[in-house]
């Protein structure tokens, strides 16, 4: 059988000891692999490591700043801004609800009943009839008031402005207006008064006297006034009873 040849064995490195003592060389090769390693590893962690901390630390310092200013309370002194409503939100400050409009303080003027103070009285022109003249009291305003009389002055005759009532007083007589007369600047009122010539009764029924006026009541009033006209009377309320008549209060100046 033939043989082959062995092939040439190389030699084993030799084993090296731990325990043995390393030369120079590989002491420095050493730590120049291990400088290089320490110089890149541990910088790359070390950024990383430093980022993260500086966020964590800016994210915690804003907490502080807002949590700061969200709990510190207004110095009194400092002006303050009220925030504007939004849109949801309702304009009740800047919106008035409407208001009743207010009342009238100025009192309408309604006119009040004539008192004697209000008015002037006078005679308006007489005019004859069978046995009898008629003549007007004519009541005009003493002031801008304006006044009302309604229904029928009491007249009678009188022998002085404060004597006493001569005879019979005056018969109310016509029909008076369906409301009060307004008495006013330019607006006057009247009455028709009729007087009997006396002197067609007999003498002792009448007893007639000398008179010098006509003393007027106005309708609802009891301060006289007085006119004067000065006639004839019968002084005996009996049997002579109507020696006046008198009619209502009406507007103008003719007593009808």
């Amino acid at each position: 059988m033939p043989t082959h040849p062995m092939a040439p064995r190389h030699p084993s490195p030799p084993k090296t000891d731990p325990t043995a003592p390393r030369s120079p060389s590989d002491a420095k090769i050493r730590r120049t692999r291990a400088g290089r390693a320490s110089c890149r590893g541990p910088t790359r962690r070390t950024v990383h490591r430093v980022a993260r901390q500086s966020a964590r630390a800016a994210w915690l310092l804003a907490a502080i700043v807002l949590a700061g200013v969200g709990c510190t309370a207004p110095d009194s002194g400092s002006t303050t801004t009220a925030a504007a409503p939004s849109a949801d939100q309702p304009h009740s400050a800047s919106v008035s609800p409407p208001t009743a409009p207010a009342a009238s303080s100025v009192v309408p003027d309604v006119p009040q009943p004539c008192r004697a103070s209000d008015v002037t009285a006078t005679v308006g022109q007489s005019s004859s009839a069978a046995g009898s003249i008629g003549f007007p009291i004519i009541f005009t305003a003493a002031s801008e008031r304006t006044c009302e009389l309604d229904g029928f002055p009491r007249v009678s005759y009188v022998t002085g402005r404060d004597g006493e009532p001569v005879g019979a007083p005056a018969v109310p007589e016509g029909q008076r207006p369906p409301g009060p007369v307004r008495v006013g600047v330019a607006e006057p009122a009247s009455a028709l008064v009729v007087a009997v010539n006396v002197r067609n009764y007999d003498e002792d029924l009448c007893a007639p006297v000398a008179v010098t006026g006509l003393r007027v009541y106005l309708p609802g009033d009891e301060v006289p006034l007085h006119l004067e006209r000065p006639g004839t009377a019968c002084s005996r309320p009996e049997p002579v009873t109507t020696q006046l008549r008198v009619g209502p209060v009406v507007p103008g100046t003719t007593g009808q």
